[in-house]
């Protein structure tokens, strides 16, 4: 069957559920062109991974654009205008952001509307009613976005009053529950999906205070920078020199494959002792700091005198013998 008459829906995917319930609500009336539409941003955590998405789209049987943009997304997270959540979290310029990349797409391929999995109530900051109507109206789409979940207990939307999908095709979904939406899915045979979990690393304490600290102190960053917040224990030392220092083999191995290059890397080099990384050349007194920290949390942490070597980005090494310094000195320099 052609799609030539069919008017094209442009649906958020999330990776969770409520976006698949949305896709499944206006896909299943057989009215619509439905296309997925994922944007990728890099303070998102590690689930939904992006072939997760694309199982849930092909799954739904609807085609997927990935979209990204990787430096307007960091200004923004620098620059909120709308203020941010407990964290370093600017949800409502986040929303604004997303909606505005989905719907110039929308407008490059002649589509007529967009769908997100929206449930009024369930997120504090971002999902009350009246804050998912700003959203629209900052986004300039009020109208244009049809919110399936909750569609009844919101304003009509283009689709509705052009008669393309009736009000009472759609939920009155609120709060923060999840029995209806796991209902629904029992239903309609959505089994694939998710169990809530924090899609966003802006809302988490830890890492939004090293998000913060980079803000202060190195504003021009970028998404290498941001790859770095990602893993190890982070120090910002007292002349503004960040450190950071594996936790483990894993966090070792992220570290190497991130940031061996373009950081410079500290270990020990005759005893087993952990990866470290530093963002700009220390100076002579910095060097032995760092490396003194380095050895507090090798092994030989007891010894008079640990061997490190430390490799800058362009490949040179230097090898020096430090003191283990006591890592508790240093706690207070943690982020």
């Amino acid at each position: 069957m052609s799609n030539s008459n069919k008017k094209i829906a442009l649906v958020l995917l999330s990776g969770g559920l409520d976006s698949i319930l949305a896709a499944r609500i206006i896909a299943d009336t057989g009215r619509f062109f439905v296309v997925g539409y994922y944007f990728q941003h890099p303070f998102a955590s590690k689930s939904p991974k992006i072939d997760s998405i694309e199982r849930q789209a092909h799954t739904l049987g609807i085609p997927l654009i990935v979209d990204s943009d990787d430096h307007g997304f960091i200004d923004m997270v620098k620059h909120p205008q709308y203020g941010v959540g407990k964290g370093a979290n600017p949800c409502v310029d986040c929303k604004v952001f997303m909606i505005k990349r989905a719907f110039r797409v929308l407008q490059a391929m002649n589509g007529d509307f967009l769908v997100s999995g929206e449930v009024v109530g369930q997120r504090p900051m971002s999902q009350l009613k009246h804050t998912l109507l700003r959203i629209d109206k900052l986004a300039d789409v009020r109208g244009v976005m049809l919110r399936p979940l909750s569609g009844k207990i919101l304003p009509l939307t283009l689709p509705e009053t052009e008669g393309w999908i009736s009000h009472n095709e759609l939920l009155d979904i609120s709060g923060r529950g999840r029995n209806r939406q796991l209902e629904l899915a029992q239903s309609l045979g959505v089994s694939d999906f998710p169990m809530p979990a924090g899609g966003c690393l802006l809302t988490e304490v830890e890492f939004s205070k090293r998000v913060i600290d980079l803000i202060e102190k190195n504003n021009d960053f970028g998404k290498l920078e941001v790859e770095a917040l990602k893993f190890g224990r982070h120090f910002r030392l007292p002349a503004g020199l960040k450190l950071i220092v594996a936790r483990d083999d894993s966090d070792s191995e992220k570290m190497l494959s991130v940031l061996a290059g373009k950081y410079w890397i500290i270990t020990t080099s005759e005893i087993p002792g952990p990866w470290a990384a530093l963002d700009r050349k220390p100076s002579q007194d910095e060097l032995v700091e760092v490396a003194g920290i380095v050895a507090g949390y090798s092994k030989a942490r007891l010894s008079e005198a640990v061997a490190i070597e430390v490799v800058s980005p362009e490949g040179t090494k230097i090898s020096l013998s430090v003191h283990p310094l006591d890592k508790r000195d240093y706690s207070r320099f943690l982020l």
